[in-house]
């Protein structure tokens, strides 16, 4: 009786461990998806300020274009 408990602990400590081992695995690629998708977020929104920045600056100069014409 002694020997079958002692196997019953041991299987279900190996099958804790690999329960563990499979949701640290899944964890980390579920964390490495994560930071992907902050990275391709992030630059989606740099790339959009960027054109924005590019409008604002040609609306700038076509704005100071104008004064300068209408003050000749």
């Amino acid at each position: 009786m002694r020997e079958g408990m002692e196997h019953l602990e041991t299987s279900v400590l190996k099958e804790a461990q690999d329960i563990k081992d499979q949701l640290g695995g899944e964890l980390k690629a579920t964390s490495q998806d994560v930071q992907s998708l902050v990275r391709e977020e992030s630059q989606v929104i740099k790339d959009q300020l960027g054109e924005m920045r590019q409008s604002i600056d040609r609306l700038s100069s076509s704005a100071g274009t104008s004064q300068t014409a209408e003050g000749q």
